[in-house]
């Protein structure tokens, strides 16, 4: 597990990363609520690391930072879960 945080709800997102760095999958999202586990799959064209998570206060956004594999370089990568604070 790389990043845990709050959801604004009472439960938790977790994330973890598997396997060597920029394999087939890297990333897993998990989301906890009532006591009850899912997977959140990640949704990218490429592969993606999320390796640090943050949730904003007062808010149920979700925030992710890592890197993304594009034309062979890794390139840094911001995620958003929820609204985009303005």
């Amino acid at each position: 597990m790389t990043g845990l945080a709050p959801d604004g709800h009472g439960g938790l997102w977790a994330v973890g990363n598997c396997k060597t760095c920029f394999s087939s999958v890297l990333t897993r999202v998990w989301h906890e609520s009532a006591g009850v586990w899912k997977w959140a799959p990640v949704a990218a064209k490429n592969p993606a690391g999320i390796l640090s998570i943050a949730t904003v206060p007062g808010t149920t956004s979700l925030w992710g930072a890592g890197a993304i594999l594009i034309d062979k370089a890794q390139k840094g990568l911001l995620t958003l879960d929820g609204a985009a604070p303005r």
